[in-house]
C-alpha cells in the first residue's frame, strides 16, 4: 500500500505542483472537528527563514537537481544524502535572499491514509518532501476524546530526516479556539533556532511593517532576528533575546499658534489645570485635547474642552450676578406657592368646619386631616420666607 500511495504522490505532485523559491512548508491537514486555519496563522507570523544554514541551502540546491533529473527522464539522484559534508563559501548574498522567504503550501489529501502521517513513515514523508519541494512537513490532527477535541501538530524535518509531536492539547465543545499565543510558542522552535518574539504594547500596529527587512505585524506581535530596527518613528535593538516588549504611544496631535484674545480683556486663562496666562496671550503649541479655564471677577467661570486644533474659541461669560438672580426668582416662586397652599387649605378647614356641625361623625377626621396638613404648611411658608429674604439681601443692584 506504501508503494502504491509513493508512486501516486510522485506522479500527481510533479505535474501539478508549481514550485516556489524560498524555503517551503507542506501543510498535511487532518483537522476535521476544530476547523483551525493553521496555514494562515502560520502565514502571519512565520514571514522569513532568517537563519537559513548552508546545509538548508544546499538542500535546496539538490531539491533542483532532483527536479531536473525528473524532467529529463532520468535516474533520481539521491544527492540530498551528501548534506552533511557539503561546505560552501563566499556565497552570494542574492543566492541566500532566494531561500529566505516561507512558502506555506496546503498539500492534498490522500485518502485511507491518515495512519502513515500521524505514524511518521519517514520513506513516504521524505518522498514527498522532495516532489513538494518541501523542508518541513507540518501535520494537524484533531481526535474526539471522551467529550474533548484533542488537537496535536506532528512535524517532519526533511533535512533532520525527524518526526516529532510539537503540540498537544484539549479543548472542550464549548471553547472551541485555541490559546495563539500558546500555539505560537510551541511553533517558534520549529522554524528557528535563533529569534525573538516582540510584544508590541501602547497601540494597535496590526499590519504595520517593521524595517527593514518589511517584516508584517499581525496581533502585536512580530518576530525578529538580532538587529536594529525601526517601527514607523519608534527605533529599538533586538540583541539575544527570545521574548521582548517594547511600548510605542499613540501618534499625538498638536496644536500650534493659538492667539487667545477678548475683547472684555483681562480674562484669566488656565490651561490644563496647571498653566495660567491673561489674555491677550499666544499659546505656540500643545497638546491635543487640552482644557481652557476662563475666569474674570464678576463673571460666572467658563470651561472648555479642545479635541483638535482648533484656533477659534466662543465661552460663556455670563455676569457672575445673574446666577444669584435665578436663585431669587426661584425662592420667590417657592414662597408665593407655599403662601397660596396656605390660602387654599385655610378655606378647605372652614369649609370641613362648617360640614362638621351637620354631620360630626363623617367630616370630624377630614376636619383634623386638613387642620394637620396646614400647621405643616405654615411652617414651610415660614422656611420658604426666610429664603426668599436671604436671596434678595445678597441680590446685586
Amino acid at each position: 500500500m506504501r508503494k502504491i500511495l509513493i508512486s501516486f504522490i510522485m506522479v500527481f505532485s510533479f505535474y501539478s505542483c508549481v514550485f516556489a523559491t524560498g524555503f517551503n512548508v507542506g501543510i498535511y491537514n487532518l483537522d476535521n472537528d476544530l476547523g483551525f486555519d493553521l496555514k494562515g496563522f502560520c502565514s502571519n507570523f512565520f514571514q522569513y527563514k532568517f537563519d537559513i544554514s548552508l546545509k538548508e541551502i544546499q538542500y535546496q540546491d539538490d531539491l533542483d537537481l532532483y527536479r531536473n533529473t525528473i524532467s529529463k527522464n532520468n535516474k533520481v539522484k539521491e544527492s540530498y544524502a551528501k548534506n552533511t559534508k557539503i561546505e560552501i563559501k563566499n556565497l552570494p548574498e542574492s543566492k541566500k535572499e532566494d531561500y529566505k522567504k516561507i512558502n506555506f503550501i496546503e498539500l492534498k489529501y490522500v485518502e485511507n491514509c491518515d495512519s502513515y502521517f500521524i505514524k511518521g513513515d519517514k520513506v513516504l514523508l521524505k518522498q514527498l518532501c522532495l516532489d513538494e519541494n518541501l523542508s518541513l512537513i507540518i501535520i494537524p490532527k484533531t481526535v474526539m476524546v471522551s467529550g474533548f477535541i484533542r488537537y496535536r501538530i506532528f512535524v517532519y524535518n526533511n533535512l533532520e530526516d525527524s518526526f516529532s509531536l510539537v503540540y498537544d492539547r484539549l479543548i472542550t465543545k464549548n471553547q472551541l479556539e485555541l490559546e495563539e499565543d500558546d500555539l505560537l510558542n510551541n511553533l517558534l522552535p520549529v522554524f528557528y533556532d535563533e529569534y525573538c518574539l516582540v510584544s508590541i504594547l501602547g497601540e494597535n500596529l496590526n499590519l504595520t511593517l517593521v524595517t527593514p527587512g518589511n517584516y508584517i505585524i499581525h496581533d502585536n506581535l512580530v518576530i525578529l532576528p538580532s538587529g536594529e530596527y525601526k517601527i514607523e518613528n519608534y527605533s529599538f535593538s533586538i540583541k539575544k533575546e527570545k521574548n521582548l516588549e517594547i511600548s510605542i504611544e499613540g501618534k499625538k496631535e498638536v496644536a500650534e499658534n493659538i492667539l487667545m484674545n477678548s475683547k472684555i480683556g483681562n480674562l484669566e486663562l488656565l490651561v490644563n489645570n496647571y498653566l495660567q496666562f491673561k489674555t491677550p496671550f499666544k499659546l505656540d503649541e500643545i497638546e491635543v485635547p487640552y482644557t481652557i479655564k476662563v475666569t474674570k471677577k464678576g463673571f460666572k467661570d467658563s470651561i472648555m474642552e479642545v479635541s483638535d486644533n482648533s484656533s477659534n474659541f466662543e465661552f460663556d461669560l455670563s455676569p457672575s450676578w445673574i446666577v444669584t438672580q435665578n436663585k431669587f426668582e426661584e425662592s420667590r416662586k417657592e414662597f408665593y406657592n407655599s403662601f397660596a397652599l396656605s390660602i387654599g387649605l385655610f378655606a378647605l378647614r372652614v369649609v370641613s368646619k362648617s360640614l362638621k356641625e351637620d354631620n360630626f361623625k363623617l367630616y370630624s377626621g377630614i376636619d383634623s386631616f386638613i387642620y394637620g396638613v396646614s400647621i405643616i404648611n405654615l411652617l414651610n411658608v415660614a422656611n420658604k420666607l426666610f429664603i426668599y429674604y436671604k436671596s434678595s439681601a445678597f441680590l446685586a443692584p
